[in-house]
Formats: structure tokens, sequence, C-alpha cells
């Protein structure tokens, strides 16, 4: 009947979840059927926990690069049920509108139930794509990318998919805080493709961990991506965080790579390569080379930037990049995009693309980016959209409230902005070594002296005794170009005072009054010296008024017979 099957299948579960009970289960099964159990078993954790890294390690090494599929239920549980999912995402894809406020120096989503309050994009008040100040500079370039690829997928124009239909490669170069990118990849997403890769590029990555705020925003970066692959019943990307353009090259972009050759399933060119808002010397370059080595066959090359300083001028002297006390680049702002060729000049994608033998990267001119540029023109004539000197004041106040952090870290930052080509290994510098006790190794006799020595303290524990065996310290503390001198004996300061020498066998207590309950204000230690006045004695106890290497505060009074008590003198 229904009834039993129902029992049946509870007490199963019963069973089943109880790692006690399914234990006694497996033993009562046949020998081959308990093993194809245990094969399964294995299997299945060995496919969820070992092949497919849900987190970031970022206490790991970030060389050559970090890798990761996100978790879908952080975003929901940030979300807190899945029509706020469903919002969240008609708000990346511009069906709903996404409120926008600067905080922490960055342009946030605001909301109570945003998974993305993590995310940022650039809130310097003198970066002309400000993306309340001016938004229009970044939707722009971001609908000229996202329309060529949507008029590519619906063979519009004469464009086809030059991708892998197996999913969408996408390196971003300076993507920061991934804000722009997670809106530029949903809308990519939207238009029908799927993403199998995301390579982000970028010096704020490194370290093991790296910032707080860095790794949230990985965090929920990834997490958004495997949400948002489950609704639309997709496989989810890998992402791939690099803290180096060395590491992205060697990882990615070259054929063989003795450096890292455990990385060869990841070397498979990108579709798109992205550089937005990100400056430095050199960068043209760098990028340039980059993608003719990284783009597929027809894969598109986007710069959205400030136009690079070379570190040295037509003069032959030594260029200075335009920035302010910030450090964001004051150059002119440039929209530019290029279609990787070979050099034959076909551009037509092969079923499985691959890299050009030959590439050749030719610049593309469309009205889509044109409208950009005129929206970055715009911006000089125009008045923002937000107070940016409101923006400006919190700036300074944020650039004041680090000025300390700043010092400590300035010959970092000047090693930092050192000029260094793409395809140059970076020279990190050597951690210093650390010395301290654990890691040197005292002398033999200090063991002897130390187990030799040892006595029981009453209330106290177990103590070294003074003597021998805190001379066996002097090699930490003491220094290689001093020799010793001779030992001379301090007299009192204080006339009138006779010297007492502790010979009890373990550490006498001084007390504040001359009696056994007083309050405890220190201890002599076998074969220390006490200066004390007998006019101030009181019975058996005698004031001390000096003691070599201490400083007493106090009254202290000293117990000279200890035969009431058991312990004779002292």
């Amino acid at each position: 009947s229904h009834e039993q099957r129902m029992a049946a299948l509870n007490a199963a579960k019963r069973t089943l979840s109880d790692a006690r009970l399914r234990q006694a289960y497996d033993k009562t099964l046949p020998e081959e059927e308990a093993e194809t159990l245990e094969n399964a078993k294995v299997q299945a954790f060995s496919g969820d926990k070992l092949e497919e890294q849900y987190d970031f390690d970022f206490m790991g090494p970030d060389r050559p690069f970090r890798i990761a599929k996100g978790r879908a239920a952080r975003a929901a549980k940030a979300c807190g049920s899945r029509d706020r999912v469903r919002l969240a995402m008609d708000q990346l894809r511009g069906k709903e509108k996404m409120s926008l406020a600067d905080k922490d120096g960055q342009i946030r989503p605001a909301g109570p139930m945003t998974p993305f309050t993590g995310l940022g994009s650039c809130a310097d008040p003198d970066c002309v794509a400000h993306r309340l100040a001016w938004p229009q500079v970044r939707s722009r370039f971001r609908d000229f990318i996202v329309g060529r690829i949507r008029d590519a997928q619906n063979n519009v124009g004469g464009l086809s998919p030059w991708w892998n239909p197996s999913g969408f490669r996408y390196s971003s170069i300076g993507s920061g805080q991934l804000l722009f990118d997670l809106d530029l990849i949903e809308r990519i997403r939207y238009a029908g493709v799927r993403i199998a890769q995301i390579c982000l590029v970028d010096t704020v990555y490194a370290g093991s961990p790296p910032p707080v705020n860095i790794r949230r925003a990985l965090r929920e970066f990834t997490d958004w991506q495997r949400a948002a692959s489950q609704l639309c019943r997709q496989e989810p990307a890998e992402v791939l965080v690099f803290s180096e353009v060395w590491d992205y090259y060697e990882s990615c972009c070259e054929s063989e790579s003795s450096a890292f050759p455990d990385s060869e399933r990841y070397r498979q060119p990108c579709d798109l390569l992205v550089h937005c808002d990100a400056a430095w010397p050199g960068a043209d370059e760098e990028l340039e080379q980059l993608a003719q080595v990284s783009l597929s066959r027809g894969g598109l090359f986007a710069q959205l930037s400030q136009q690079a300083v070379t570190d040295v001028d037509v003069a032959g002297t030594a260029g200075t990049s335009e920035v302010n006390e910030r450090g964001h680049s004051l150059a002119p702002l440039m929209a530019r995009a290029w279609i990787q060729m070979d050099a034959q000049g076909t551009s037509e994608a092969s079923p499985q693309p691959s890299r050009p033998s030959q590439p050749l990267l030719v610049e593309l001119e469309d009205e889509m980016l044109d409208r950009c540029r005129e929206a970055i023109e715009d911006t000089k004539v125009s008045e923002p959209k937000c107070d940016l000197q409101m923006a400006r004041i919190l700036a300074e106040a944020r650039e004041k409230a680090q000025q300390e952090a700043r010092k400590r870290g300035k010959a970092a930052d000047v090693v930092a902005t050192k000029s260094r080509k793409a395809f140059e290994a970076p020279a990190r510098p050597e951690e210093p070594i650390e010395i301290s006790f654990r890691q040197s190794q005292p002398p033999f006799s200090y063991f002897n002296d130390r187990q030799s020595s040892r006595s029981r303290v009453p209330g106290k524990g177990n103590d070294i005794q003074k003597g021998k065996v805190f001379d066996s310290f002097k090699f930490l503390t003491a220094r290689d170009d001093e020799l010793p001198g001779p030992t001379v004996k301090a007299a009192p300061l204080k006339t009138g005072l006779t010297a007492w020498k502790v010979v009890y066998a373990n550490p006498v207590a001084m007390r504040a009054t001359p009696k056994a309950t007083g309050r405890l204000v220190g201890q002599l230690h076998p074969g220390d010296v006490a200066y004390c006045n007998e006019k101030s004695r009181s019975g058996d106890w005698l004031k001390v008024e000096e003691v070599e290497g201490q400083d007493l505060r106090d009254d202290a009074w000293v117990l000279v017979d200890g035969s009431d008590f058991g312990m004779g003198i002292l």
C-alpha cells in the first residue's frame, strides 16, 4: 500500500542519513556490491570537491593565477529570494534601473538586498568615465561591444560568430573591482552567448591574501557568474584571476610554457580583450602585443582608457605621466577597437577558433564607437550629473586618512610604478627571513643547565632558578662586538644599610607589611643581595631599601627566619 511504501522510504532515509546505520547496512551487502557503491561514492566526491573548485584560495600563492567557479547559494542568500535574483539580473541587463552611490572611493550598487555591494568602478572626480557624473561614456562603450557580439550571433551586417560554439572566452586588463565587467558580461550572456572562461588581470589581486575589499569583489563576481549560469541553464564559467600580465601571457597565450607547464588546458585564445580605465606608462605598446598573441582569429580588442605616456619622449628625455594627487591619470580618454586578422587580410573564423599564424590588428570604425567618442567630448562642455565638488572633498578626506599608510608604502609604490614590458618576467623582491628564538638553536649546555636547575615553587608552578641557567640566555641578547667587562659589585645608594644575601633554595617573597598575609610586592631569588635597614626591623622581618636590578616603589619587607613556617633561615 501507499503507507507501507512511505514507511519503507522513511526507514531507508534514516538509515542512509546516519553514518553509523549506513556503515552497518553496508556490512550486510555482498562484497562485490559494497565495493561498487564505495567506488561510486569516491568518484562522486572527487568530481564535486577536487575537480571543481568553488572558492578562491586566497591564502595560497597568487601566481600564476587563482581559479574558482563560485557558489550560487551565496548570491541567492544576498538577494533574499529567487525573485530578487531575477531583479538583479534584469538590472544588469538594462530592464530595471540600478541605483548607484559613491562608497569608499568606488561607485557601488546601492540597495538593501543587492548581491553586488562589494563591486565597484572608479569614483575619482577627475575621471571622465565617472559613472555618476558622465554615465553615457561607459554605457556607450559597453553598448558598442555588446552590439557587435549580438550582430555576430544573429549573422547581421555580414558578421558571424568568431568564437567557439562551446563558449565565449572573455579577458579584462585592469579590471579592478569588476562592476563594469559584470555589467558587460551579463549583457553578452543576454545576447544568447554562453560564457565559458573569464580572465581577470590586475595588480590589486596580488598578495596572500589580497585586501579585504578585493576578496569580497572577487567572491561576489564569481558567485553571480554561477548563479546566472544556473538561471540560464548553462555550464558555469571558470574565473581565472591574475596579478601580473606576464602570468596571463605565460598561462593563456604561450603555446608552450616552461614556467607553468600544468596550465595546458587554459592555453586557448580569447574572443574579447577589454581594457577599461586603467593606464600606466607603455600600456598601449604592451596591450597591442598582448592582443596579437592572445586573441583568436576575428577576435575583438576594445579599449576605453587614458592615452598612455611613454617613459622617453621624442626629445629623448624621460617623460612623466600626468596624474593627480590620488594617482589617477589626467591624460585624455580615448575609445578605440581593433579586430584580429591574419597577414592575408581575412578574418573568417574557422570551426575551431585559433590564433592566426601571422596576427595583424586592424583598427575598427563603428557608429556606436563614434557615439562613445562624442560622449567623451561632451564631458568638456556639459555639466556633470552629480556634485563633483562634494566628491572631490570626500576624496581628499580619504586621501588624508590614508596618508600615513602611503608613507609606509612609499618604497613599494615606487617599485610598482617602474616601467616593465608585458613580456618581461616580473622581479619581485625576496621576502625577508625573520630570525627568531624558535629558528635559533641554543647551545647544548643550555639544555643540561635547564634540566638540572629546574625546581618547584609552591603555588607558582615550575620555574627556573636564577643562576647558571640564565647565563645560557646570553647568546640571545649579547652583542658580538662587545667584550664582557669585569664584574663590579654596585655599592648601595643610601648609607647605613646592611647587605643581606638570600641563602634559601627557592625565591623569597617581599611583602608590603611585616606579616605573612601582607600584599606581595616582589621576590628575591637565591643569591640576590638586598640592602636592609636594621633600625626598621620588626621581629623576624627586615625592611628592604635597595635590591640590585630591581626598582622598589613600595615598602618591601622580607622574612629572615622562616622556622615558624618550616623553611628555616632564608
